[in-house]
């Protein structure tokens, strides 16, 4: 997706969110508003056009994408960047508008979904018995780390198009023989 494109989608966007939330919000009473500091140098618009295209790149970690990417690549989009410990400041603070941005672009599910399952530690496997707030939601389960005391956050993904070319071949059957202690030999 052009950059270009982006940003005007989400500014539009931003802009009808300023405009909803101006009408159903209390009216300001005139001179109570305390405005401190520098005005933003970032619009809110410009940090949701990075955090949406930090999904696009293949960079592990958000730090070095922020640094290293946007920073140096990007600096012609967004000429008046901040630093990273700002931006992160001003990223939390698009996070609804954000969150809204992205129901709207959900697309129609074509029956293929996907469900992925996040184990949530809940307490250290000592304190169990001792622990009540997650009581009734809370399991003791296994993952691949071990056995944890653990609340299951599942998130639902569905595809609107896949279009996949590939070949599989199944693999030749090996003959596998276990020694007594259980390990391949």
């Amino acid at each position: 997706m052009d950059i270009i494109t982006l940003f005007c989608e989400i500014d539009d966007f931003f802009l009808l969110y300023e405009q909803y939330q101006a009408q159903h919000q209390l009216p300001e009473i005139s001179g109570t508003r305390n405005r401190r500091g520098r005005p933003r140098c970032l619009h809110p618009s410009e940090v949701m056009t990075i955090l949406v295209l930090f999904h696009h790149k293949r960079y592990k970690n958000f730090k070095t994408y922020y640094q290293d990417y946007v920073c140096c690549h990007l600096r012609w989009a967004f000429p008046n960047l901040v630093s990273y410990s700002r931006f992160v400041q001003l990223s939390q603070e698009v996070l609804v508008v954000l969150s809204i941005f992205l129901n709207t672009r959900f697309g129609e599910c074509s029956g293929t979904s996907f469900i992925e399952s996040t184990p949530l530690p809940v307490c250290h496997n000592r304190r169990i018995s001792a622990h009540r707030v997650f009581t009734g939601y809370a399991e003791r389960s296994k993952t691949s780390m071990g056995w944890f005391y653990q609340i299951n956050a599942e998130c639902a993904y569905g595809i609107q198009r896949v279009q996949t070319t590939s070949c599989y071949q199944r693999p030749r059957r090996t003959s596998v023989s276990y020694g007594g202690s259980g390990q391949r030999r």
